[in-house]
């Protein structure tokens, strides 16, 4: 036999509700049932000891069993429930460094399993080997769930499963966020280019019991089939059906920034980059969005570089795509000079591009960002605005074009989304109008020219300064054009 149990893993084993106390990653060799104190004193050292009978019927008898069992050096003492009228068991048990087991169910019946168990292969590497074969045999596993398996076949060892590029996708957050790992798996998870890894310690100190820590890494391995099959059944899914990339990023935006773990495993097998800073686009072509559209964009970011994913959204497409710390903005225009090429399916398309985010930074307002830059990019020549170009002097020829209204909601934005009354964009239209003399404008408006001063500064806080040479044309212009629509 490789190597026993612990008093965990034999726990775990039996199947049954149990309560455990005390030094549980202690080896159990074998399995004794003793119903008097006299037996106790020829136990082996290392047995699991059983107490029923005389042993429990007091409470006074069943502490005395626990002190000899200790004297002998047993690996653990399990007693049923039904013997136990206070806390005493187990806080002596922990006093004196002995592991309990109690049971919800009768003693004996427990007994018999405990000896199977220990008797058979399987506590044996190839008993272990065999029930992760059964367990992983199947078509697909979620991240969860294949996590949940590898808690419950290997319980003296903890598992996380991150994306390429470390951030955590399911299990357990401090495996992820170790520096190292003893056990390390690639799994091709959704994509062969940017691979998941299924990552895990033992939960003793590292280095110890390197039979268990190879067990360990063939059973993680048994794992990796179901996975990247479930992983690529649901990047097929969203291909033949956006409506799931729809619904995928509608739960991420309202997760706002923090997605629970079943939806971290969704996002990473539809390419989002969890563990990357980002930066959102929106697409949108002439005439709408189309089936070609759809098709189109599917493909090409398919075909990225870069980790990215994809959803209908509004009248176009929203793609999120990692950008790396260094060279952020030479990745950022291939990844665009890509996702607009020509194609003969769509006449023209359009994009907008937000600035940088951080992986942890909710995606709306970048989504916004884009949104924005969109529109105003359809008046442009490149037919691509990035955010950190998207000033009033950039977005004037679209605010003399066709579709002079939606650019000038665009560029006002920020302003619109605030302004509920509508009077920070009559102050400032006036104003505009006036050539910002105050005290004109209080008297137009029928206000004190404090509160004329007030909202401009409020106005200029939300990043739309008329006091700015080449922006005051283009913001006099979009602002009128929303007022007098």
């Amino acid at each position: 036999m490789p190597h026993s149990l612990t008093v965990r893993e034999l726990a775990v084993r039996l199947g049954t509700p149990v309560t455990l106390n005390g030094p549980v990653d202690t080896r159990v060799d074998s399995v004794r049932v003793v119903d008097n104190h006299a037996d106790i004193l020829s136990v082996a050292a290392g047995c699991a000891l059983v107490l029923t009978g005389d042993a429990t019927r007091e409470a006074w008898r069943l502490e005395r069993g626990i002190r000899l069992a200790w004297e002998r050096a047993v690996s653990c003492v399990v007693i049923s429930a039904a013997d136990v009228t206070g806390p005493e068991p187990a806080e002596l048990a922990a006093r004196l460094g002995v592991a309990l087991i109690t049971l919800d169910t009768g003693v004996l019946d427990a007994t018999v399993r405990f000896a199977a168990i220990i008797a058979t292969d399987e506590a044996s590497e190839a008993g272990t080997l065999a029930e992760a074969a059964r367990a992983f045999g199947v078509a697909k596993m979620s991240p969860r769930r294949a996590l949940a398996t590898l808690h419950r076949l290997l319980p003296d060892h903890e598992f996380a499963l991150t994306d390429h590029a470390g951030a955590h996708v399911a299990g357990e957050q401090r495996v992820s966020e170790a520096g190292s790992h003893e056990l390390h798996v690639r799994v091709p998870f959704p994509d062969p280019r940017f691979q998941a890894r299924l990552v895990g310690r033992p939960r003793r100190g590292p280095g110890e019991r390197d039979a268990s820590n190879a067990t360990a890494a063939t059973v993680a391995r048994l794992a990796i089939a179901p996975l990247t099959s479930w992983a690529a059944l649901r990047h097929i899914a969203f291909g033949r059906d956006v409506s799931r990339a729809e619904t995928l990023l509608a739960a991420v935006m309202a997760a706002d920034g923090a997605p629970s773990e079943k939806l971290r495993g969704g996002l990473a097998a539809g390419g989002w980059p969890l563990g990357s800073r980002y930066r959102a686009a929106k697409l949108l072509a002439s005439g709408g969005r189309s089936a070609a559209l759809d098709e189109l964009v599917l493909a090409r970011v398919s075909e990225l570089a870069t980790q990215a994913f994809a959803s209908p959204h509004g009248d176009g497409w929203a793609v999120f795509f990692a950008v790396p710390l260094t060279g952020e903005q030479k990745v950022a225009q291939a990844t665009i000079a890509q996702l607009v090429a020509a194609d003969p399916r769509v006449a023209r398309i359009a994009v907008g591009v937000s600035t940088a985010c951080e992986s942890t930074e909710p995606p709306e307002p970048a989504l916004a960002e884009a949104d924005r830059a969109a529109y105003i990019a359809q008046s442009t020549p490149s037919l691509v605005m990035f955010s950190e170009g998207l000033t009033p002097e950039a977005a004037l020829p679209a605010l003399l074009g066709a579709d002079a209204e939606v650019a000038a909601r665009a560029l006002l934005k920020p302003l619109l989304e605030v302004d509920r009354d509508g009077a920070l964009l009559k102050t400032l239209v006036v104003s505009l109008d006036h050539n910002d003399r105050p005290a004109q404008v209080a008297q137009v408006l029928g206000v004190h020219r404090n509160t004329v001063t007030a909202r401009l500064e409020r106005v200029r806080g939300l990043g739309i300064d008329p006091s700015n040479p080449g922006h005051r044309l283009a913001i006099h212009i979009a602002a009128r054009r929303v007022l007098d629509e």
